[in-house]
């Protein structure tokens, strides 16, 4: 199964034409998704609008499935200025990858997206208590309460809203 998700981030990746070539255009950057589930068909939709907006803002963006996929990437190469957002199952995973990693590759945000009340509260407290040197900046919140300030409001336009209660346990 790892190859096989290797593979379909390869395809992701390679897909897509360079953010900015030559200088023209805003500064490219990247904004990784990790989640299980951002290859299925049911976020196929949600995939296709996120790459459109941060598309025409000069970035890329970049899905993983898994945590350690998302440090591997960022193990492989210096990268261009990115953005982590995954949901709740990756946060932690993702914030110990990045802690690990030794280079200068580090994500100016990461955004953790929740798909309950439940796990906001989890997500919170655990935030409170990490060590997020690691990372810019660390923001949580769930998915019909995505601020709008984070990145213009392309969050809330890509992930908030999506009809789920917030309140189901």
């Amino acid at each position: 199964m790892e190859s096989m998700e290797a593979s379909a981030s390869s395809r992701e990746a390679s897909s897509r034409e360079p953010p900015c070539e030559g200088g023209q255009g805003p500064d490219p950057w990247v904004l990784l998704w990790c989640c299980e589930r951002c290859f299925k068909a049911e976020r196929a939709e949600q995939l296709s609008a996120l790459q459109v907006a941060v598309k025409d803002t000069g970035g890329e963006v970049v899905c993983f499935r898994k945590a350690r996929f998302v440090a591997a990437w960022v193990d492989s190469d210096v990268r261009p200025p990115f953005v982590l957002v995954t949901d709740w199952r990756e946060a932690q995973p993702c914030l110990i990858a990045l802690g690990e990693h030794s280079g200068t590759n580090r994500p100016l945000l990461m955004a953790v997206i929740c798909d309950s009340a439940r796990q906001l509260r989890r997500a919170t407290a655990w935030a409170r208590s990490a060590d997020v040197g690691a990372v810019g900046a660390l923001a949580v919140c769930t998915q019909d309460r995505v601020p709008e300030d984070l990145l213009q409001g392309l969050l809330a336009r890509c992930f908030g809203g999506r009809g789920e209660d917030p309140g189901a346990l």
